[in-house]
């Protein structure tokens, strides 16, 4: 077989560049490719704490604008810094269609931090019963963790609540703080 005298194949150094430039756009694109994942996984951790913040400050209303008055003092187990202690009558919610009941709010230290809980205030305002944290009603990967926390009691019917989020993956934080507040007053 004969080869013409012009043709000619491709030489090494071709090659390489050629090679080389392929490489530079992999790795262009694969870099592309981690920080828009980076940047969903971070947009979903807000969002998940956007949405886990709402629910708890929707519970602590819910509660509190259904009490017939907030309680002096404080609640939860001893040693805590901030807790908020409501009474809440008969048939105000539906978990209290049999009898008045006291609902304690409290942070507690550890994954989550915000605490619902009953306590009987003959007996002490230690809860009764095994708390709800109400951080821990999202099955996500991360932990939400609540920072500054506080309940600052205006009058015996209207309270500031405030807290901050963090969504925490061990020791990481993972996106927040993210800050909460509002301010609820009973409706009676």
């Amino acid at each position: 077989m004969r080869w013409a005298r012009n043709q000619r194949g491709v030489t090494l150094i071709e090659l390489l560049v050629a090679v080389l430039l392929g490489v530079v756009i992999l790795l262009g694109a694969g870099s592309f490719y981690l920080n828009m994942t980076r940047a969903w996984v971070a947009s979903n951790d807000q969002i998940a704490m956007q949405r886990q913040g709402s629910l708890v400050l929707q519970e602590i209303s819910r509660i509190v604008i259904a009490s017939n008055g907030i309680l002096g003092g404080t609640c939860g187990p001893a040693g805590n810094s901030a807790s908020l202690p409501v009474r809440v009558p008969v048939l105000a919610l539906p978990e209290t269609a049999t009898s008045q009941a006291h609902f304690c709010f409290y942070w507690a230290s550890g994954p989550g931090g915000l605490v619902e809980c009953r306590f009987d205030p003959a007996v002490s305002t230690a809860c009764t019963a095994a708390g709800r944290d109400l951080l821990l009603g999202d099955a996500t990967p991360q932990t939400m963790q609540a920072t500054a926390v506080t309940f600052t009691v205006v009058n015996s019917s209207i309270v500031d609540v405030a807290f901050t989020l963090q969504a925490m993956d061990g020791n990481t934080v993972l996106a927040g703080p993210l800050a909460f507040a509002t301010r609820v007053s009973v409706r009676n």
